[in-house]
């Protein structure tokens, strides 16, 4: 399999584990390859929405020889994942394990674990090595390590570990590949895959995109008291110089460039046509394809009634009855809040944790990941932190709203194509009226709608009335309240909404690291992203902090175009209480601002 490098960013199309070339060189060799327009589309259209399934459309040339193969493998219903490997600008950097006794082997055959980042607890934390250099064959992966040893015989065995996840069961050792170093003296040694080193040692190329670690195994002699001829007293040495070996520092590092490999994609084929292509004289595969929620579409639960139950039971039933599905933890006030009785025998899963999404005021987010896989992850709206803040000029002492230091990912308008960027007046979901319907049960154990209801009548008078209505399994009156509250004030005027984002790889501006951000589908949903260079017909000049929520992203050319769908910055979660304003804010040096200025600022 070959890939095409732009930008110096391998995209990789893979269905059922086997990859679809992307180059034409591939083409012109009589291999199946993707062509120009790969497009994803993921997220939501507004601020009020539920993220949409994400969905890949993709176009494979066939030729004549490579028909039968291909024709079979895109066979709707097949798995597809869609890969970019991005190239970051910071430099790799080595893994360092430093103490004063590293490792003292006990015993002949004793082995300690190196691995090239800091080992997680076991399915935890899957993004702790996302900067950890992977093992590439052009490249160099180096163990350096400091040795003390005392004893006349002394053998070490030096094997590489294989690791796929940042946990220490990921692990496979290769013990076809290791190496043995007889009576080292005490000094700092170099095992290298490549170059110039002390040792070298081979790495198994199948193993390509893994990351490497070591095992370094001790068979040693330790000393004897019989074999010294000096007394307690006259000699200084401490007991461990006796124990035979002592490992006081090793250093795993790599030359290879520091990337990120994103999932960006990960899903189902829904369809695949395939007509004939009178330009490039073959067969052509128009895939459509769906993301891995499908499955949680296409199937009805058919289970018993849910009882009245928290959110957090709620979600553990829905999940028992979709196994292998991971979810996020949930926030103890998600957690908390209670969900009425259910009859689910006709209900898909999606169609219920979207339900305990909107009950819950939370986004319901299917992501990605390269290590950890397929998950959902709920995010409270409220949790979702104010990109503003409330500062005090030293001079004449009145606030003023600011954007916060940059959080998430920055990206220059010198990026951003002109032709349709607007900044608009955020008017299409000021309410003035939101109205939550719950569910009460009368005496009779019969189950009945009611609504909670919040009001801005200041707004209603500017703006007229405009409801705001959702339904929800809530049934408690508070909890319902408590809702349609924060709704309505989330949804207060006064912001800007940014359309017509348009970013593309190509410009100089845009760094790696922030389009890995933007591709992988395990962290752009919710992204923090602050605009900066804007110019002085764009309100909030020069920068403008929003969220990213969705998109549409075309691979052409050797270039990504992304299409941001950007949400305002304001949230209800981040605002200040009165008790957090210093001592030296009064009502005066609030100059202007208004309530609903400061309602989603922090301090």
């Amino acid at each position: 399999m070959t890939t095409t490098t732009v930008y110096g960013t391998p995209i990789t199309l893979t269905v059922d584990s086997t990859q679809i070339a992307t180059s034409s060189d591939a083409l012109r060799s009589g291999t199946s390859a993707t062509l120009d327009g790969l497009a994803i589309k993921w997220g939501r259209a507004s601020r009020l929405d539920q993220p949409q399934p994400a969905t890949l459309s993709a176009t494979v040339a066939v030729p004549e020889a490579d028909a039968s193969r291909v024709l079979d493998l895109l066979t709707p219903g097949k798995r597809i994942v869609a890969t970019a490997t991005t190239p970051l600008s910071s430099k790799p950097l080595p893994y360092t394990y430093t103490a004063s006794l590293l490792w003292i082997p006990r015993g002949a055959g004793e082995s300690t674990d190196l691995a090239p980042g800091p080992i997680q607890p076991s399915l935890t934390n899957p993004t702790a090595w996302d900067k950890v250099p992977r093992f590439s064959p052009d490249q160099a992966v180096k163990l350096t390590f400091t040795l003390t040893t005392e004893v006349n015989v002394l053998t070490l065995v030096v094997a590489p570990i294989y690791y796929s996840a940042p946990w220490a069961e990921s692990g496979t050792i290769d013990t076809q590949r290791a190496i043995t170093i007889t009576n080292p003296p005490s000094g700092t040694y170099t095992i290298s895959s490549l170059g110039v080193a002390d040792w070298s040692i081979g790495l198994d190329p199948r193993r390509v995109g893994s990351w490497v670690g070591f095992r370094v195994t001790a068979t040693i002699n330790g000393a004897r008291f019989v074999d010294e001829s000096t007394t307690f007293a006259a000699n200084i040495r401490r007991w461990y110089h006796y124990s035979g070996l002592v490992l006081t520092r090793a250093v795993i590092e790599t030359t290879t460039r520091l990337t990120r490999t994103s999932t960006i994609f990960s899903g189902r084929i829904a369809a695949a046509p395939i007509s004939y292509d009178e330009a490039l004289k073959t067969a052509r595969v128009s895939l459509e394809c769906n993301d891995w929620t499908v499955d949680l579409e296409n199937k009805k639960v058919g289970a018993k009634p849910f009882t009245p139950e928290p959110t957090s039971a709620r979600l553990a039933r829905v999940l028992a009855l979709c196994p292998g599905v991971q979810v996020e933890p949930l926030s103890p006030a998600t957690s908390a809040r209670r969900l009425a009785a259910r009859d689910v025998d006709a209900q898909t899963p999606m169609d219920l944790l979207r339900e305990i999404a909107a009950s819950n005021d939370a986004i319901l987010w299917p992501l990605a990941h390269a290590t950890r896989g397929e998950y959902f992850k709920f995010e409270d709206q409220d949790t979702r932190k104010s990109l503003y803040y409330l500062a005090w000029d030293p001079g004449t002492g009145n606030a003023t709203p600011r954007v916060r230091p940059p959080r998430g990912v920055v990206i220059s308008a010198s990026s951003i194509t002109r032709g349709g960027f607007t900044v608009a007046r955020d008017l299409s979901d000021i309410a003035t009226v939101a109205r939550v319907t719950y569910k009460t049960t009368d005496a009779d154990g019969k189950q009945n709608d009611a609504d909670a209801v919040a009001t801005a009548p200041e707004r209603e008078r500017e703006y007229g009335t405009r409801e705001l209505r959702i339904s929800t399994w809530l049934d408690r009156k508070e909890d319902a309240e408590a809702l349609a509250t924060a709704l309505l004030n989330r949804t207060g005027p006064g912001g800007w909404v940014i359309t017509g984002s348009q970013v593309t790889s190509a410009h100089p501006t845009m760094s790696g690291d922030t389009l890995a951000s933007l591709l992988d589908a395990s962290t752009r949903a919710g992204l923090a992203v602050t605009l900066t260079d804007l110019p002085p017909w764009v309100p909030g000049n020069p920068k403008v902090p929003v969220y990213l929520d969705g998109g549409t992203y075309k691979y052409s050319k050797g270039t990504w175009t992304l299409d941001l769908t950007l949400t305002r910055a304001a949230t209800s979660g981040g605002a200040a209480a009165w008790g957090q304003l210093p001592t030296r804010a009064t009502w005066t040096r609030m100059g202007s601002l208004t309530f609903a200025d400061i309602a989603s600022l922090t301090i």
